[in-house]
């Protein structure tokens, strides 16, 4: 658990019943793949083919993330929402505002601000992979800087889940602004997998998958 956050749980949901079974193994087996040659790779597998993607799942995933979001106190405060979902994959947008500001001399984010937008990045994104509501504590989150955001413009998140295994969730991503090949920071992050039955585990996936529970 990052102690620069605080206790805050992922929370994995369910996909419905007979869509998506496992990543495939090509991303899950190997943790040396890059994020853009993974999701170049994901295209041509038959788990993810895209029309399949865009009818049958980046509608739930989207509905499910954001009520997520929604059940995130620090979330609603940063005013953090969904940009984008997909079956292993989420992006998040940090809007600009001076509660994310740093410096007010310079207008220049709070490094904090991003620290938790890609842990909650990170952390939602178990809810595109596992086929059964668990909660997913942060284990373990490393950010390594690239160079300091621009004033005045909005940060994106994004993070993917590239090996799920019984215990653990290892997710991968980066933060940037205008283009995502110029990335502020990059981020991995891992997550335990405390199991359908954990404590607590029913309330908050009643008040999350909301209708679809």
């Amino acid at each position: 658990m990052c102690d620069c956050i605080g206790a805050r749980f992922a929370l994995a949901l369910p996909l419905e019943h007979g869509r998506f079974g496992e990543v495939p193994s090509s991303i899950v087996q190997n943790p040396l793949v890059s994020c853009a040659e993974a999701r170049g790779r994901r295209y041509h597998s038959r788990f993810f083919d895209a029309n399949r993607t865009k009818l049958m799942s980046e509608k739930p995933i989207l509905e499910r993330a954001q009520r997520f979001l929604e059940a995130l106190r620090q979330c609603q405060v940063l005013g953090i929402r969904v940009h984008a979902a997909g079956p292993s994959d989420l992006t998040l947008c940090l809007p600009y505002s001076p509660r994310i500001v740093g410096n007010p001399e310079t207008g220049g984010v709070h490094g904090g601000a991003i620290t938790t937008l890609m842990d909650t990045t990170c952390g939602i994104s178990t809810v595109c992979v596992l086929p059964e509501f668990e909660i997913c504590p942060t284990l373990d989150l490393r950010i390594d800087y690239m160079h300091p955001a621009e004033p005045g413009k909005d940060v994106f998140g994004f993070a993917e889940c590239y090996r799920v295994t019984p215990n653990i969730i290892f997710t991968r991503g980066y933060a940037y602004q205008d283009d995502p090949a110029q990335p502020i920071a990059h981020v991995v992050g891992t997550f335990m997998r405390m199991g359908k039955g954990a404590q607590g585990g029913r309330q908050l996936q009643q008040r999350i998958q909301g209708g679809d529970a």
